[in-house]
């Protein structure tokens, strides 16, 4: 949906993965308020219309795009703590990659100031951020479910039990796993939010 959209110049950094500038900008109420409405727009028509949902998701990314490129009030970035980007990093790279003991090693600090200052840092729990790791990873493996099952994507993505991957899908995705195929095609659960 991004490819479809970015093609004028203004639009090139959302086909890159790690562009370089300044993408955080605070938007006026009133474009805040049109996005909202969009947005709930969209979700409603999800019970009615693929094609329609696809559709306003489109427009929608373009109106928010378009609401980035007029806002002027840039947000500067926050110096993340090293331990902070390192257990993200480990993280990213393999969502098991130990306990919040291990994690606490690995960034040379206790586990509970580590977990203070990465909820602090990054607004979520490390215990979230990993669970939007798996997720993610779960995507990448699921695709469109044609090359394998949704319980063998989610053991091989990290969870236990399809009992967690359910659990932790609802409440990242805000729905059901019923809405695997959409949103594997879609891209548009919103999991990807390093909250910088």
């Amino acid at each position: 949906m991004v490819a479809l959209i970015a093609t004028t110049w203004q639009a090139r950094p959302l086909l890159e993965v790690d562009p370089v500038g300044q993408f955080s900008r605070r938007l006026d109420s009133s474009r805040i308020r049109r996005l909202g409405a969009l947005f709930h727009e969209v979700q409603d028509a999800e019970a009615v219309d693929d094609v329609l949902v696809n559709t306003g998701l489109a427009y929608l990314l373009s109106v928010a795009w378009r609401a980035f490129l007029d806002s002027d009030d840039v947000v500067e970035g926050v110096e993340l703590h090293p331990a902070v980007e390192t257990v993200a990093r480990l993280l990213r790279a393999d969502p098991d990659a130990g306990d919040l003991a291990t994690l606490a090693r690995a960034a040379s600090l206790s586990s509970s100031h580590l977990s203070r200052i990465f909820k602090e840092q990054t607004g979520v729990s490390i215990s979230w951020f990993r669970n939007q790791q798996r997720l993610q990873r779960f995507l990448r493996l699921y695709g469109t479910g044609r090359r394998t099952t949704a319980l063998a994507a989610a053991l091989e993505a990290g969870f236990g039990s399809y009992a967690q991957f359910y659990r932790v899908f609802r409440q990242q995705a805000g729905r059901s796993s019923s809405a695997l195929r959409t949103a594997a095609t879609d891209d548009d659960l919103n999991l990807g939010r390093d909250h910088r």
